[in-house]
């Protein structure tokens, strides 16, 4: 998928600055593979969540 999504965006002529995902601790996640999906696409920037919410559900405050 990772490579698709690069081929496409070079197609494109469109850059892939940063990849981004969940990244969960509880779950069985290879964070390896995440670091080579990153690779694949060419992103110059890894941005990571953690846990199991996503940011849009909290306040302003919570986010603080």
């Amino acid at each position: 998928m990772a490579r698709m999504i690069r081929e496409q965006s070079d197609a494109l002529n469109v850059a892939l600055n940063s990849y981004g995902f969940y990244y969960r601790f509880e779950e069985d996640q290879s964070f390896e593979r995440i670091l080579e999906n990153a690779a694949e696409t060419d992103a110059s920037f890894i941005r990571t969540w953690g846990g199991n919410t996503s940011s849009a559900v909290f306040s302003d405050i919570e986010k603080e």
